[in-house]
């Protein structure tokens, strides 16, 4: 069996960061989906092991967001999942 491969998007704050540390915890490999490079690798900080990755995307721009789609498949691992986490709270 392989390790499962789940994508959250806002993975740095909000909702992401807990649910990416629970599911990493639970033995997931998490995609960290950020806008912010910097600040999610500061975030993931608290996640044990090499069980993340960081990969940029502003959900708000369609190029942007086709660029992280390829960025992924690109990486051969499949996707188990994907947390939409930022798409529900407010962009401020």
């Amino acid at each position: 069996m392989t390790q499962p491969v789940v994508i959250v998007t806002g993975a740095s704050s909000d909702v992401g960061l807990p649910a990416i540390k629970v599911l990493v915890g639970r033995g997931s490999h998490g995609v960290m989906a950020c806008w912010g490079p910097p600040r999610a690798a500061r975030a993931g900080l608290g996640i044990a092991g090499n069980a993340f990755s960081l990969s940029q995307v502003d959900i708000r721009s369609l190029a942007s967001g086709l660029a992280f789609a390829g960025a992924v498949r690109a990486t051969g691992l499949p996707l188990d999942a994907c947390s939409a986490t930022r798409l529900c709270t407010s962009h401020g």
